[in-house]
């Protein structure tokens, strides 16, 4: 000190800090280094390390340890909650906020919770919601007939003449001719699970099937009386007319022939009828007026037409017989004539044509007849004035025609002659321009072209290569002419020739299926939102909204085009949001059909009957068994 004498305490922690990153504690004599609170001294004794609580403490925190720098925290695993002192963690019972949003029961455990279902339900893949079990697939639920289930059980009927026994699952035939006598008027018999009435013969079953009425059997076909028929009760009898007798079967009549044993009386012959009998003669013979006897008939003086020419009477008969040219016909009275033309076509040459009682013989066109009157020998129509041909006549067999010479045309008259136009003849006879001559023609080309060597064909000058074209890009060459072509990406300016940047995207936006921008010599396709550029540059695909995992629909999600739309369930309706699903109160609604009770679930409904009544198979209709000892009948709950 000042003194000289006295010593003092340095304080090294002044200034700069002696040293140490964090705290300096100055001693006598003397100073060291400290830490922070989270923070460990290293070995130089100055500078201060992160403490890592996380890994020197492992029960520091009662879950997750995340380290800081000078500190650390706690988390807790899902299904848990930190506890007040920053460390443990508390177990969250999510039963108790809306019940786990289980539908039926929920049971907390550590860290989570299980959905459980009541009797006859089980649990959905979502493992909150519960759906009915159906007791009736399967075995149908072990019932003989009907298994109809209900929410969470089931129950067996059956079928219509079937009663359910004591044990609520088989079922039993009544016999409705044992428990009801007067169920049918004349035969009951009893079937599986019904029973049918019958009637005695000559009875008819009525409409109600179980009465029986009695058959007029001559109402129908007449009983297949022959004659008449008289109904009676449960039969019918058949009667004939007079006449006739009843055959064996009784219903057909038999006539009875009066000609059997003395011939009626008759003294040629004698004609049995349905009922009755007539006498009559051989021919050539007439009846007199007792109707029995007959006289001979002369043929030739009582009818004039007998015989179409010739007659002679004979005893009970005559004879007819032709004249010449004619010949009798198979009737014996009447004469056809002979057709001459029909053999060997009377040996005329050409045509035969018959006459009554001869024939005549003529010849085809350009033919005369000989002589002979059958041969036919051919005109020359050529012969004198060249028949009317202006150039050439030519004789064929009954006929002829007419030619012309090389270089003229036979007109419609078949007859005179005209020039050939070949020009208008024969449209290729030159390649481009044909002139007609008087019998012949000659060829010549169009502008851009020369005259070949066989003088009807036409060889292109080729311009592009005179290098006459002045094009911007290309010169082809065409027939006659040339043309100027642009390169991809651009369009020929009106002058054919310059070459301008074609804008693709006016003409169709170029194929781009949303939106197309222009560039030099080509052009850029994109797509509208929700859509996105497929490989070929100008279609656009559909991005589908449902495969994200946030579309946000409660149930399904439908995809659309550059959109999606949600759907729900059968049973539920969509909420204004358009993504949530709203159950349907079928109940409420009234639509549900339910006889006595309807019970709502989600997504659908079932209903219930009161006691003393069973559900039909139909699940909407209530039946009641009602028996007033001994017979049974069953009643819809509608009709009660």
């Amino acid at each position: 000190m000042s003194d000289g004498k006295k010593c003092m305490d340095i304080d090294e922690c002044r200034g700069n800090r002696g040293g140490c990153q964090h705290n300096c504690n100055n001693t006598a004599g003397s100073y060291f280094c400290s830490c922070r609170s989270g923070y460990l001294l290293t070995s130089d004794k100055r500078t201060c390390t992160d403490i890592d609580e996380c890994q020197t403490d492992k029960d520091v925190c009662q879950h997750n340890c995340s380290n800081t720098v000078g500190s650390f925290f706690c988390s807790c695993r899902s299904g848990y909650l930190l506890a007040s002192d920053k460390r443990k963690c508390n177990d969250i019972n999510e039963c108790v906020t809306n019940n786990g949003d289980c539908q039926h029961t929920c049971r907390n455990t550590y860290g989570s919770f299980n959905c459980y279902c009541r009797p006859g339900y089980s649990l959905m893949s979502d493992g909150k919601k519960c759906m009915d079990i159906d007791e009736c697939r399967g075995n149908r639920g072990g019932c003989q007939h009907t298994c109809n289930n209900t929410a969470g059980s089931y129950f067996c009927s059956c079928r219509s003449g079937y009663l359910l026994t004591s044990d609520k699952r088989t079922c039993t035939d009544i016999d409705e001719c044992q428990t009801d006598e007067d169920v049918c008027q004349q035969n009951c018999s009893n079937t599986v699970g019904s029973f049918f009435c019958s009637c005695r013969s000559g009875y008819l079953l009525a409409s109600d099937k179980r009465k029986c009425n009695d058959i007029n059997e001559c109402d129908t076909n007449n009983g297949n009386c022959q004659h008449t028929c008289r109904n009676t009760y449960g039969s019918f009898n058949c009667y004939c007319r007079s006449g006739y007798s009843l055959m064996s079967d009784r219903k057909k009549c038999m006539d009875i022939d009066e000609c059997r044993g003395n011939r009626g009386g008759c003294q040629h012959n004698c004609n049995n009828t349905a009922g009755s009998y007539f006498c009559s003669c051989r021919s050539g013979y007439l009846l007199t007026s007792d109707k029995r006897t007959c006289t001979d008939i002369d043929e030739c003086q009582t009818d004039e037409d007998v015989c179409q020419q010739n007659c002679s009477n004979t005893v009970g008969s005559f004879i007819c017989s032709c004249r010449s040219g004619y010949l009798l016909a198979s009737d014996k009275r009447k004469c056809n004539d002979i057709n001459e033309c029909d053999t060997n076509n009377g040996d005329c040459q050409h045509t035969c044509r018959n006459t009554y009682g001869s024939f005549n013989c003529y010849c085809r066109p350009g033919y005369s007849l000989m002589s002979d009157g059958k041969k036919c020998m051919d005109i020359d129509e050529c012969h004198g004035n060249r028949g009317g041909c202006q150039h050439n006549c030519n004789n064929t067999a009954g006929s002829y025609f007419c030619s012309c010479r090389s270089g003229y045309l036979l007109t419609s008259d078949k007859r005179t002659c005209t020039d050939i136009d070949e020009c208008q003849t024969d449209k290729d006879v030159c390649q481009h321009n044909c002139s007609n001559t008087v019998g012949s023609f000659f060829c010549s080309c169009r502008s851009g072209y020369l005259l070949a060597s066989d003088k009807r064909k036409c060889n292109d000058i080729d311009e592009c290569k005179l290098g006459s074209s002045g094009c911007d890009h290309e010169c082809h060459n065409t027939p006659s002419t040339y043309h100027c072509e642009c390169k991809d990406g651009f369009y020929l300016d009106t002058d054919n020739k310059t070459c301008n940047d074609v804008d693709e995207c006016l003409a169709s936006k170029s194929g781009c299926q949303h939106n197309c921008r222009n560039t030099i010599g080509s052009f850029i396709c994109s797509c509208r939102s929700g859509y996105l550029l497929a490989s070929d540059g100008t279609k656009c695909n559909d991005v589908d909204e449902c495969k994200a995992e946030n579309d946000g629909c409660e149930h399904t999600c439908q995809n659309t085009l550059g959109s999606y739309e949600c759907k729900c369930n059968q049973g539920y309706t969509l909420l204004s949001n358009k993504k949530g699903c709203n159950d349907i109160d079928e109940c409420k609604s009234g639509s549900s059909g339910c006889d006595h009770k309807c019970l709502n679930t989600p997504g659908t409904y079932h209903c219930e009957c009161n006691d003393g009544f069973y559900l039909d198979t139909n699940n909407r209709t209530c039946i009641g068994r009602f028996c007033i000892t001994p017979k049974c009948t069953i009643f819809s709950a509608r009709n009660i």
